[in-house]
């Protein structure tokens, strides 16, 4: 007994060390200007921390997948700022593509003009089509088998014995009063509980997540008043703010209609995030 009581010891003093060690390599990472920038974001306030990181836990990325965000988050890509500023090579330092802002990976991924229209967009609509699917799936409405095969109408109306429901897709809502902010990206009227969900996604850089949360529930305020008056509903605003390398603010994805999870919007982020920077840096 007094043999396995030492070992037990043993062991829990081999695992302090471990985790002791583990603490300092994070603490001198994050005391890296550059290197350091995703750890020292991960302590703000308004972060969850463990929703930011749980894309790691299961979320079905491939080993190099996983190594390339975990890359871009530390600042170890080979961006055009990083060639000039770090390697101290002769180039310029200015976006490859846009040749406008300094290219940290940071314009790369949500801050390029060259790449709005076209590789931001297909990413944010990736996210927001997962989300309609399983608000649809909740509702008892007959969908794809898998969310990436699933195209949204831009009017679903789902009425049976338990809902009457309309859904409404990337759609502007007429008030009588001229509102320009009047597109959300998913609108969910339920009729039989007089609420109304204004659901609009964003998937920006992970560092303007709690600006763009805030920018989009007052964005649609007026809309709210409106609709709650239009319609007798309850209306309410929900921002689902995935960073483009994963932060996660609040989990507002709960007060949604059906399934979806965090993890998997995160996924879905993730994959395009790092298409994005493959096709850039390559």
């Amino acid at each position: 007994m007094k043999y396995d009581t030492n070992e037990e010891t043993s062991r829990n003093m081999k695992l302090k060390i471990r985790e002791e060690i583990e603490k300092r390599r994070i603490e001198r990472l994050k005391e890296k200007p550059l290197y350091g920038q995703f750890m020292r974001h991960l302590d703000k306030n308004f972060v969850n921390k463990t929703s930011s990181i749980q894309w790691l836990n299961g979320a079905g990325l491939k080993g190099e997948t996983e190594s390339l965000i975990m890359a871009a988050q530390n600042q170890a890509l080979s961006t055009r700022y990083r060639q000039k500023k770090i390697f101290k090579q002769n180039v310029d330092s200015r976006g490859r593509l846009c040749h406008g802002s300094e290219e940290h990976v940071s314009h790369i991924i949500a801050g390029c003009t060259n790449l709005a229209a076209t590789e931001y967009t297909h990413r944010h609509n990736k996210v927001a089509g997962y989300i309609h699917w399983n608000i649809c799936k909740a509702f008892g409405m007959e969908v794809c088998a898998k969310y990436y095969e699933h195209i949204p109408e831009t009017i679903t109306n789902i009425k049976n014995k338990d809902n009457e429901v309309t859904v409404m897709w990337d759609l502007s809502i007429i008030t009588d009063r001229q509102i320009n902010a009047n597109r959300p990206d998913i609108v969910v009227h339920d009729k039989k509980n007089k609420t109304c969900q204004l659901i609009d996604i964003s998937v920006p850089d992970d560092s303007n997540v709690q600006l763009k949360e805030n920018e989009k529930i007052m964005k649609y305020k007026n809309l709210e008043i409106e609709i709650s008056r239009m319609w007798n509903a309850k209306s309410c605003t929900i921002p689902v703010i995935v960073g483009a390398l994963g932060t996660i603010s609040k989990l507002h994805l709960n007060r949604i209609p059906g399934k979806s999870s965090i993890q998997e919007a995160q996924k879905i982020t993730l994959l395009s995030t790092a298409h994005i920077l493959r096709k850039v840096l390559n």
